[in-house]
């Protein structure tokens, strides 16, 4: 696989630079209805392609099948749309579950560590008491982690590797924007919730804003994720921006990803479902949550092995090279040139491979 030069580089990080300051002018204008438009339109469409394009990499796993716990895990995590609050209390720890279970399916093939790493994962779940802090950091590792922790942590490590400078000015433009839209809180002239806002959002994603105003210190006994105030407008732009942005960076490298060099049936196929998907929510937003809900979770959940395999591979980049040596030890199934060629969410990953 050929490596782009210094300045496809650069312009892939100037063009996401552009999209990180579009995203956040329309977060700013108008938050609440850019994320409910961008979650039906984009969202089912980097769904489906990303699942395509892990699946011809076998979901950076050790095992050909190691994906299918990820799946169930998926599917359990779904059935909290549908059952009594106890039941979804429960299923919160399944994630936690999946995702120190990827630790041993992206870095050993060895059943022993594999079954001792997962029942320990159990255990700890057991133990740790189940609370609405728990809770919500679950939604946050399926939610606000995924789009903009780890979409920032990439574009970190991807500066660090290729020493781009405009990597770093990327890196320092994604986090300003976050601080300027929490911090920098002039309200509307109007309030930015309608009914059908307040019908849509608030009861798949109310609780996350809330949570976020009594961490931020925005409001410590907020009930309301719509409630008129700075800190709850600031939140809710900061959301949007993390989302739309988290879509536009996944189909800004589409030639170096290359998720579009599929089989024209399964490329139908992604198209049909996500016009079906559009129509879904066309038709009723409520209906199209729930239809793609699953797919959502499940997206993020086979990530879970690849960003794994992502920290794994930049700390060795980063080692010194008497480091290197001292660990060295024969490639695995994916190589650190894979990694850096193929990790979807960078902006400065694209010109430093190892053979």
């Amino acid at each position: 696989m050929s490596v782009p030069g210094k300045r496809s580089t650069d312009r892939i990080n100037v063009l996401n630079i552009v999209l990180m300051l579009v995203s956040a002018v329309l977060a700013f204008l108008s938050p609440f209805y850019l994320f409910l438009v961008a979650y039906a339109v984009l969202g089912p469409l980097h769904y489906l392609t990303e699942i395509s394009w892990l699946h011809d990499r076998q979901y950076y796993t050790g095992r050909k099948y190691d994906y299918l716990f990820l799946v169930f895990v998926a599917i359990l995590n779904s059935l909290g749309l549908f059952v009594h609050r106890d039941i979804t209390q429960v299923l919160a720890n399944v994630v936690w579950i999946a995702f120190i279970g990827s630790m041993v399916f992206a870095t050993t093939k060895q059943f022993a560590w594999r079954a001792a790493v997962v029942l320990m994962a159990v255990a700890l779940t057991y133990l740790v008491p189940i609370t609405l802090t728990t809770i919500v950091i679950t939604m946050l590792l399926l939610t606000l982690l995924h789009v903009f922790v780890f979409t920032g942590f990439f574009i970190a490590f991807g500066a660090l590797k290729s020493k781009s400078v405009s990597g770093y000015i990327s890196l320092g433009v994604f986090f300003i924007i976050a601080i300027l839209l929490l911090w920098y809180q002039p309200m509307p002239s109007s309030g930015l919730a309608d009914e059908f806002v307040i019908r849509h959002y608030g009861k798949f994603f109310g609780d996350l804003n809330i949570w976020l105003l009594r961490t931020l210190g925005f409001s410590a006994y907020a009930q309301d994720p719509f409630e008129f105030s700075s800190g709850a407008v600031a939140v809710m732009r900061f959301i949007a921006f993390a989302y739309l942005y988290h879509y536009l960076n996944w189909f800004s490298k589409t030639k170096i990803i290359r998720w579009h060099e599929v089989s024209k049936v399964r490329m139908a196929t992604v198209v049909f479902c996500w016009l079906a998907a559009a129509v879904l929510y066309v038709i009723d937003y409520d209906l199209g949550f729930k239809a793609l809900f699953f797919l959502s979770a499940l997206h993020v959940v086979l990530e879970f092995p690849l960003d794994v395999r992502t920290v794994r591979y930049r700390n060795s980049a980063l080692k010194t090279p008497e480091a290197k040596k001292a660990s060295s030890r024969k490639p695995g199934p994916v190589t650190e040139c894979q990694i850096w060629t193929l990790t979807p969410h960078e902006t400065g990953h694209l010109f430093f491979c190892h053979p």
